[in-house]
């Protein structure tokens, strides 16, 4: 684990895939996008990626993917994949 999980450890926790917007603050705040459970390695992924991409024929979508895909090596353990700030609504 990486010593970014720790850093957020206080943080109020909702899962992504289930949260309700009535139930989101509408105070100002940081946020956080963590991942709970990870599936391929990285190399899958990108591995992944790149087969679907040959598949297509749209080139500039491509370049597009291709050129950032190599930002998920960049990941590595860290659990923290995405921190932003919220303003009030």
């Amino acid at each position: 684990m990486c010593d970014c999980d720790c850093l957020f450890k206080d943080f109020k926790s909702e899962d992504l895939e289930s949260i309700e917007l009535r139930r989101l603050s509408d105070k100002s705040g940081i946020y956080v996008i963590r991942i709970r459970e990870r599936g391929k390695t990285i190399n899958e992924a990108i591995s992944f990626m790149e087969s679907f991409c040959k598949k297509m024929k749209w080139v500039a979508f491509n370049e597009y993917v291709l050129d950032r895909t190599d930002r998920l090596r960049n990941i590595g353990e860290c659990p923290i994949i995405y921190i932003g700030a919220a303003p009030n609504r």
